[in-house]
């Protein structure tokens, strides 16, 4: 009887969340098959799968949250532009509640200029922190009640930073409390390595060994692993195709901040496709 076609390994340009997800697919698989929790090898591999599997989820979800900051501080930097539109439109308005009440509100302002949305998360916190103070001084609120939108402009100022700050600390208690946490990139390499040279090599002769026992378990890791390869190779057909258009080649400014935001992702960076090396067909 001729061997069973080869098992393929799951590719390794395959993105963190795309192995987290196959792996999570293979653990269920697993989980309804109970007559092959009884085999010692494969319980072991299982089991270290399904460890791996839970934390690169937890990984990504940290990822997660340095995206939802971004967002954050996207929103207090627009905040913190409209209240700059918000006074210099007063300054520009030929009212005599303008020329009177404006004055006072723009100096402060101006002493930080909008050049701060472009500080790094933790400087940009504290001059936001600082505006807001000086902005409450008791001379000033005659001035801001005055002046319509003003009022409201610097509470979304307000708003917009204490959402971004409650992310941010939620987010570096979590990291505290266990340093050792690995990064989704490290966490992505080993769960490949499990499934690509533990389970699958395994599966592949033992398909054939046990047919009966094991066949089943191994056409379907063989489709789920199939269809997650067939996903990058689209992928990479279409990447091809946009470089073949030239597409991509335009290149934005990046702001001060964005390095900062570079080096903190630099421990939970999400592998968007880089080969990794093991073992080959």
């Amino acid at each position: 009887m001729g061997r069973i076609r080869k098992m393929k390994y799951l590719h390794t340009a395959s993105r963190t969340t795309e192995v987290d997800a196959v792996s999570d697919q293979i653990v269920a698989m697993y989980e309804a098959r109970t007559a092959l929790k009884t085999e010692p090898y494969l319980a072991a591999t299982m089991a270290t799968l399904k460890s791996q599997s839970e934390q690169i989820t937890e990984a990504i979800k940290r990822l997660k949250v340095l995206s939802e900051l971004e967002d954050l501080d996207a929103v207090r930097d627009s905040a913190i532009s409209a209240l700059g539109h918000v006074l210099n439109g007063y300054a520009n308005m030929p009212t005599d509640d303008a020329r009177q009440h404006t004055p006072p509100l723009k100096k402060v302002f101006d002493n930080y200029t909008l050049s701060i949305t472009r500080e790094n998360y933790e400087s940009e916190s504290s001059l936001i922190e600082s505006l807001l103070a000086d902005l409450s001084a008791t001379a000033l609120q005659v001035h801001i009640t005055a002046l319509p939108g003003v009022s409201e402009a610097i509470a979304a100022v307000r708003a917009a930073q204490t959402a971004f700050i409650t992310k941010q600390v939620a987010y570096l208690e979590a990291l505290a409390k266990d340093k050792t946490l690995q990064s989704a990139s490290v966490l992505k390499l080993a769960l490949l390595t499990t499934i690509n040279t533990k389970l699958i090599r395994y599966l592949d002769v033992m398909k054939d060994v046990d047919a009966a026992k094991y066949a089943d378990f191994s056409t379907a890791v063989a489709q789920a692993v199939d269809e997650q390869n067939a996903v990058v190779a689209m992928r990479h057909t279409l990447d091809e195709k946009k470089k073949k258009e030239g597409d991509g080649d335009g290149t934005k400014k990046k702001k001060g901040k964005e390095k900062d935001k570079e080096k903190d992702k630099k421990k939970e960076k999400d592998d968007e496709g880089d080969d990794i090396t093991l073992p080959t067909e």
